[in-house]
């Protein structure tokens, strides 16, 4: 029973967060940074001056769908939950599913990844291929 509390205590926390990031994401204008991300995306290559392209194929890969804001920013959220059940996995492989839930609520809590999931920058696909 305390397991399946851990659970759905960590998810529901997880959830709630991830549903916080959308509305901010919605309701703050895009970064310029996100603006040249963005920019790079409607114009692919495989390398640019002064970053790697990943960002960019990040974006072009969620605004195929649609073409907005939101869409520019909707990867780093898409990757925020990727790399959140793949926290859950190794910590729940290497400890227990209490330990792997801390973890996943304190991934989700940190102001480095509150960030990184609400604003697109080079290091949110940095992320999802460090682990």
């Amino acid at each position: 029973m305390d397991r399946l509390f851990c659970r759905k205590n960590a998810f529901f926390i997880a959830g709630f967060v991830v549903l916080f990031k959308i509305f901010l994401s919605t309701s703050i204008e895009l970064h310029p940074d996100e603006s040249y991300y963005w920019f790079w995306s409607q114009h692919l290559a495989l390398g640019y001056f002064d970053h790697s392209p990943m960002v960019a194929w990040f974006i072009k890969a969620t605004t195929l769908f649609f073409n907005s804001e939101m869409a520019v920013r909707f990867s780093s959220i898409i990757t925020t939950i990727i790399v959140s059940f793949l926290i859950w996995n190794l910590a729940k492989n290497l400890f227990n599913e209490t330990i792997a839930a801390a973890a996943v609520i304190v991934l989700n809590t940190l102001p480095e990844m509150m960030t990184a999931s609400i604003i697109i920058t080079p290091d949110t696909p940095l992320f999802l291929f460090f682990l």
